[in-house]
């Protein structure tokens, strides 16, 4: 929560972080990039920020660029149910981002979507099996550079059951779907037949190892 009074106040600092994460990295930092540009040139002093930061910024962290052509970087995968979600870091000078998929590296790809901001999207349905994503930086609809690929698999992986304790109360165990399972059927709660101590023995037993 903001304060009345110190609301539409700004501080001194973004000029250090648009030197370092966009001048020495070649990442994108748009949001920075807009509050710096507010301030331009950083002054200092007269407020209670230049405590933290001494200001000057403009001055001090401007310098050309140090990555002549930055990579998307940071790509990271979800797997939710069938679908993959992706997100990554973007690069300075990007103007939108094409995420491609492949059923394996170095392989033919097949475009998933082109995305502006913010930097994820969602994969929906996508087939059991190895898969491999990139992203590519476009600059004005031109491609000029590609992260580093991300294997993803969407196989499920069944684990077998470890019995760690007995089955008690009329639980009892039967095949499942993919291995086995703990039937529940006649399983006596309500008439004494467990405590409850005795009901997270049963839940302990037909958990999967870990």
């Amino acid at each position: 929560m903001i304060a009345d009074g110190g609301r539409g106040v700004v501080r001194s600092g973004y000029e250090l972080v648009l030197g370092h994460y966009v001048g020495r990295l070649g990442m994108a930092a748009p949001w920075s990039a807009r509050y710096a540009a507010k301030l331009r040139p950083e002054g200092g002093g007269g407020h209670a920020s230049s405590f933290d930061q001494l200001g000057f910024g403009t001055l001090t962290h401007t310098r050309d660029p140090q990555v002549a052509q930055p990579r998307p970087s940071g790509l990271t995968a979800w797997r939710s149910g069938s679908a993959v979600i992706l997100s990554w870091w973007g690069v300075a000078g990007a103007t939108a981002y094409r995420l491609q998929r492949a059923p394996a590296a170095g392989g033919p790809t097949t475009t998933v979507a082109e995305v502006t901001d913010p930097l994820t999207h969602t994969d929906r349905d996508v087939a059991p099996g190895e898969h491999v994503y990139t992203v590519v930086a476009l600059r004005d609809g031109v491609a000029t550079t590609t992260s580093e690929p991300l294997r993803v698999s969407t196989v499920t992986r069944q684990r077998p059951l470890d019995w760690r304790g007995q089955l008690r109360g009329g639980a009892r165990l039967v095949a499942g779907r993919a291995g086995q399972a703990v039937a529940l059927d006649d399983f006596r709660l309500y008439d004494g037949a467990l405590s409850a101590a005795e009901v997270a023995a049963v839940a302990v037993a037909s958990a999967s190892r870990r």
